[in-house]
């Protein structure tokens, strides 16, 4: 396979091909193509615009795009003329939107690009909090993607060198102070390269994607990897996804296609859908590989949706456990094409670090199961070592490190951040625990506070800083900590608060905490655990997984339970569904939710709701009572079942008097 220097490169090679590209995904039965050829023009168009507006070789820009085709066309548009492409999530709730200024901060003096519906959003967020002057000086630098359309001039091409930066990725789901990696087009085109070799692409093959462009695995996993290879690409939105998961299968089917991208959470999502849904007449034979990761691989998981889809000719060996990192670029290691899934039981009790481990069966009651993940891509080399950097043999647990030309110089504009993580000899400290055996990589747990929560990171002391905002949080007096939860196959957020006096003190606070986290961040609290002291090491550094293991060792069960009790008691009973409309809603909020019982007036979000649950019901609501509601809905005009009622019963009885009206306008025109 011949090697590219740069990105640019790769695409000029493709500059003339008309039946091949992308296929954009909108709905089942809207697609847009656009084929290489056209994304190639396309994005020299874009690329004059953005230099009509001043920028150059060098200039960062912050994408706030939604829409996929935008996305793509603006990226290129990057590379072509040497702009830094920042690719950030479009910020929906305030924290994202104060992620978005942290970022703004980090940069030297960048651009962004956006929608004037999101900048308008934006804007109003910082004037209410910061000044107009702030906003004011945005505005100067912001693009809007509404003004690029109709343009014929083409830019001016300036050649990147493979050490130039083609990609920053902060990561999607943290919070508090942003780390940006920094990828060269040299970092990027060893992994993609890699990637294609390891799962023996060829020119027969075409991919599908629904993870967001923002991520690692959706832009350079799948996009990039399949324009390297110069096969026929389908990308969806996330949202897409998130609405309709079965969509994914049967647009596989409809396409042929032969290679997909996901991880767990997706798989479950799938798995849910499927229970209640079914699919007709689809094909999945011509399935090589699913290449799952960026989550701890579930084995069950798994091997459900192989049994779920063996019926429409899913290959049993097609799933592909992987490891990567965004400072890896992407990819790490994999598991062999065509291997049935390997799960290695260890006892609990050996697997500290720099210990061998001891290897049980999944019937011994201290058993935990791992799932082997494999060998390294060709340019990634990988060791184990202990906390002083010695390098530990077989079998032992101990940090992950890696080294290569994938692996990236650090992080942007932050040295000490930088300095933490790359050692004096080029290796890259992961702050992931595993062992090898044999050559193969086993991924046992992460030593830097991440915690993956439907497929996003969340970093540990963020959350403690955002909960900062509940009267009696106090900094140190918090940890947050994600428990893996092999029954629901997820990890689970667990907070712990220092507290010394009753319960029924406490019972206020944890209530409030839920409620915040929830809506600040949405994401769910599973339990908030009141504790009289929290570990630290001698430096004063909290030891969030001594209290994790202590939860998981079932040392809080009892206090949790007596929590439960004593907040059931002081809860008022719900109010129950009186109207037909209400009880289906009832129905329909307990499904989402996951639970047993709703109020009528509990807010949706403070119910246990989260953004995927919220797009499952609104979902299901419009399908069912022929409406457009948005997911903001639950946020703003109908954030309670009573509310939401009310909200359907306007929707129909204006659709009802506009349809008496037409009546009378048809009968007057007769």
């Amino acid at each position: 396979m011949s090697m590219y220097q740069t990105l640019v490169e790769l695409i000029q090679s493709l500059k003339e091909v008309e039946d091949r590209g992308i296929t954009f995904i909108h709905s089942r039965a809207m697609e847009v193509f656009v084929s290489f050829k056209e994304l190639y023009e396309n994005a020299l168009k874009t690329l004059f615009k953005l230099q009509e507006r001043g920028l150059s070789p060098g200039t960062e820009l912050i994408f706030q795009i939604e829409d996929n085709q935008d996305f793509i066309t603006v990226y290129w548009a990057c590379l072509m003329g040497r702009i830094i492409p920042v690719p950030c999530t479009v910020g929906s709730n305030d924290e994202q939107k104060e992620k978005l200024l942290r970022i703004v901060g980090i940069m030297h003096s960048p651009f962004m690009i956006t929608t004037l519906k999101r900048w308008d959003d934006l804007a109003s967020y910082i004037e209410k909090k910061y000044s107009f002057e702030k906003g004011y000086n945005m505005t100067e630098k912001t693009i809007f993607l509404d003004d690029l359309v109709g343009n014929t001039e083409k830019g001016e091409l300036h050649f990147p060198e493979p050490s130039d930066i083609a990609f920053i990725q902060f990561s999607s789901g943290s919070t508090g102070i942003p780390k940006g990696v920094v990828l060269t087009h040299h970092n990027i085109l060893v992994n993609i390269t890699d990637t294609i070799e390891y799962l023996k692409t060829t020119s027969n093959d075409c991919s599908i994607n629904w993870m967001p462009l923002t991520h690692d695995m959706g832009l350079i996993s799948n996009h990039l990897s399949s324009m390297r290879a110069g096969i026929q690409q389908y990308i969806m939105t996330p949202t897409l996804f998130l609405k309709r998961p079965l969509l994914w299968l049967e647009k596989a089917s409809e396409h042929g296609v032969t290679q997909l991208y996901t991880t767990n959470f997706a798989l479950k999502l799938i798995i849910s859908s499927y229970a209640t849904k079914k699919i007709d007449e689809i094909n999945l034979s011509k399935v090589r590989t699913i290449l799952i990761g960026a989550e701890p691989i579930s084995a069950k998981l798994c091997n459900q949706f192989i049994d779920d889809m063996k019926g429409y000719g899913l290959d049993p060996l097609c799933m592909l456990p992987a490891y990567g990192l965004a400072e890896a670029t992407v990819g790490v290691a994999g598991h062999e094409l065509g291997k049935p899934i390997k799960v290695t039981y260890i006892n609990r009790n050996s697997m500290s670090i720099g210990h061998k481990i001891t290897k049980t069966e999944d019937s011994d009651i201290n058993s935990v199961s791992f799932v082997e993940i494999g060998t390294c891509l060709n340019n990634t080399m990988i060791r184990i070592c202990d906390a002083e950097g010695n390098v530990l043999d077989d079998q032992i647990i101990g940090y992950i490190q890696i080294k290569g030309d994938n692996v990236t110089s650090g992080y942007y504009n932050n040295l000490v951040a930088t300095q933490e993580i790359i050692l004096d000899d080029h290796w890259l400290n992961t702050g992931d625990l595993g062992f090898v055996d044999a050559g193969k990589l086993t991924i046992t747990g992460r030593v830097k506070d991440i915690i993956i929560i439907n497929g996003q990171n969340y970093y540990a002391h963020d959350i403690e800083r955002i909960a900062e905002g509940v009267k009696g949080i106090e900094l140190n007096k918090i940890v947050a900590a994600g428990a893996y939860n092999n029954e629901s196959q997820k990890d689970e957020l667990i907070l712990f608060v220092l507290h010394r006096g009753l319960l029924e003190s406490f019972v206020p606070l944890s209530i409030a905490l839920k409620k915040y986290i929830n809506r600040q961040i949405g994401i769910e609290v599973k339990h908030v655990v009141p504790v009289r002291s929290i570990p630290k090491t001698t430096s004063g550094k909290l030891q969030r997984f001594e209290l994790r293991d202590n939860y998981l060792g079932g040392n809080y069960s009892e206090i949790l339970s007596q929590l439960d009790t004593i907040i059931g008691s002081c809860e008022q009973p719900p109010f129950e569904p009186q109207t037909p409309l209400e009880k289906k809603l009832h129905r329909m909020w307990i499904n989402a939710l996951e639970v047993n019982a709703v109020g009528m007036n509990t807010p949706f979000f403070e119910a246990g709701g989260d953004s995927i649950k919220a797009i499952k019901l609104i979902e299901e609501i419009n399908s069912t009572f022929q409406i457009d509601l948005e997911v903001t809905s639950l946020m703003d005009g109908a954030p309670t079942l009573r509310s939401m009622a009310y909200l359907i019963e306007e929707k129909e009885s204006g659709r009802t008097q506009k349809v008496v009206q037409d009546s009378l306008q048809i009968e007057f025109e007769l």
